[in-house]
């Protein structure tokens, strides 16, 4: 039934029939937790601001919200706009994404999380269940911490796909295991290195935005993300 009501395009819905949520449910803020990682992994730009950046994950998974997350709340917000918001908050308060400057950014945890946790993150849809769309970032979050041999086995493997320097994926990873009792060059060099192994995978380049050309979809979200 969910295609019966899928959408494709941006706007605000006041009402959403009775008949369509017995049928549907809307996607929890748990759900845009990882695509927000995932955005500011691809598109990490130093003047992207903290309204565009929400515009632009919603561009990134528009074709998976349902009707449901078009619905306006008590402050004006689409239900998309708001659970983004609040995974956001749940992200900051884990130490895995930062505000600096009017911008969100990954931490040097968040960046790695992302690496570790990317070909293993799921989304399964379930029916009869209170909410239906069931992600594993939890248990993938479980996993990384506490950091375990088993936890750096899998980080190594993912890094080197991102990299063909492995000394630089050795020192990456011994660093992190210490990042408690780094010192401010130490820190400077583990971003330098994870920065080094910057590389996007196919998937990953195809949900990178250009803003330059297509002025972020022609500010579709210029109503709803500016408050």
């Amino acid at each position: 039934m969910r295609a019966k009501y899928e959408i494709k395009y941006f706007g605000i819905h006041d009402y959403v029939p009775d008949e369509i949520r017995k049928e549907q449910d809307f996607h929890r803020e748990d759900f845009y937790r990882f695509p927000i990682l995932k955005f500011l992994y691809i598109n990490d730009s130093p003047t992207l601001a903290i309204v565009k950046t929400i515009s632009g994950i919603a561009e990134m998974i528009k074709d998976e919200l349902v009707l449901l997350d078009f619905e306006r709340g008590d402050t004006g917000m689409p239900r998309w706009n708001r659970n983004i918001r609040f995974a956001s908050d749940r992200l900051k308060k884990r130490g895995l994404i930062d505000t600096i400057d009017g911008k969100w950014v990954l931490t040097i945890k968040g960046t790695l999380f992302y690496i570790y946790a990317k070909e293993d993150y799921t989304v399964k849809v379930i029916e009869n269940h209170q909410n239906k769309w069931i992600c594993n970032f939890d248990d993938l979050y479980k996993r990384f911490f506490p950091f375990t041999e088993m936890t750096e086995e899998k980080l190594r493997v993912s890094l080197k796909k991102r990299t063909q320097d492995f000394s630089s994926v050795e020192r990456i990873i011994n660093l992190y295991k210490n990042i408690q009792v780094l010192g401010e060059q130490d820190l400077i060099e583990l971003e330098g290195l994870i920065q080094g192994c910057h590389k996007l995978i196919d998937d990953e380049k195809k949900d990178v935005l250009s803003y330059t050309v297509h002025g972020l979809q022609q500010e579709l979200f210029k109503d709803v993300s500016s408050n």
